[in-house]
């Protein structure tokens, strides 16, 4: 019983020292020498004729000072270009500024990472230039940003989930943080006129299934020592797995290189012009949605010794028409998903 009234004590003390302060547009709570913004006064900015939205690290109320840690939620404003997040803001909340007409964010916040959709649905936004703290970009923070032409990413940022920038299909080109060491091409799904992909020095693994059908090419700088491109496919350094085979290439038969033992996840998903693939007859294992949604796709020659086929490595493969393979070759469920194979696919097993 003591231990609820002291509890109820606390919460009535700490609601106590809660305030609430407006600053040059802005709704604040203050409490224990922090402030958090609640919300924007949209008629304050458009009353004085102001677009560029600049918040204060710090607000005075009663001769007491608090630096602004968290944003809450800043409401769509159609008179705001610009918005500069100061290095005080630890936090950003996940629906900070859904649906806001921001055209340009600069985020020099001590934020460690953007919280999946943040900043969803900013239809206006064009640029985004991200602080050297932040570390991870979550799923979907700013998808179906679809004006969004320029992203400038900090270097230390180590992670970009899936989704993160889908459907920004202004997008034409990025250059990726230096840090980063795993991409996962859905982080850029539908994306359909992103053309260049430079990696930076420390990217050694991409995964995912690439809806990117404009991708030409995905630079791999000499400074890095995990990937190596060729002739617009990525493999790591040697040649022991094939990450991706880009949709834009328009070869009608690959070979694969004679070192590669594993297809990577999703490696030739979408493309849209190859019919036939020679394995190499050291690849042993095919992962998951490999081959997904390779439309003319009507042969693929597996090596002289047992594999392992991931799931859906097949899947809207509508064309394929001849499977050559070890027999004792073990298949993962759902391989040919969903009427890949019609009553004329010939599977043949050495």
């Amino acid at each position: 019983m003591k231990t609820i009234i002291f509890l109820f004590s606390l919460l009535l003390t700490i609601s106590c020292d809660a305030e609430s302060l407006y600053f040059k547009g802005f709704v604040f709570d203050t409490i224990n020498n922090n402030a958090v913004i609640k919300k924007l006064d949209t008629l304050y900015f458009y009353e004085n004729n102001i677009s560029n939205c600049v918040i204060p690290p710090s607000v005075i109320s009663k001769g007491t000072e608090f630096q602004v840690k968290k944003i809450h939620r800043i409401t769509p404003c159609s008179f705001i270009k610009r918005i500069y997040i100061p290095k005080t803001v630890e936090k950003i909340s996940s629906i900070a500024f859904n649906d806001c007409g921001v055209e340009e964010v600069i985020i020099d916040a001590a934020t460690k990472r953007i919280q999946s959709g943040t900043f969803y649905n900013c239809k206006k936004l064009r640029k985004v230039i991200i602080s050297d703290s932040v570390k991870i970009i979550q799923q979907n923070a700013f998808s179906n940003c679809i004006s969004l032409k320029e992203i400038i990413f900090s270097d230390n940022t180590e992670k970009i989930e899936g989704g993160a920038f889908a459907q920004c299909e202004n997008l034409e080109s990025l250059n990726l943080p230096h840090k980063l060491k795993s991409l996962d091409l859905n982080s850029f799904w539908l994306c359909s006129n992103l053309k260049t992909i430079v990696a930076g020095d420390s990217l050694r693994e991409v995964e995912g299934i690439c809806e990117v059908e404009q991708l030409q090419a995905f630079i791999i700088p000499s400074s890095n020592n995990y990937l190596k491109e060729k002739d617009g496919v990525i493999y790591s350094k040697n040649f022991e797995k094939l990450f991706l085979y880009l949709p834009s290439l328009k070869n009608k038969e690959y070979k694969v290189q004679k070192e590669t033992k594993v297809i990577g996840y999703g490696a030739f998903a979408g493309s849209k012009y190859l019919e036939i693939v020679y394995l190499s007859n050291n690849t042993t294992l095919i992962e998951d949605n490999a081959f997904r949604s390779c439309k003319k796709l009507y042969k693929v020659r597996f090596p002289d010794r047992e594999s392992t086929i991931g799931k859906n490595s097949f899947f809207l493969c509508d064309s394929l028409k001849e499977v050559t393979l070890k027999k004792g070759s073990i298949f993962i469920s759902n391989t040919f998903l969903d009427n890949t194979f019609d009553s004329d696919v010939r599977i043949i097993y050495r």
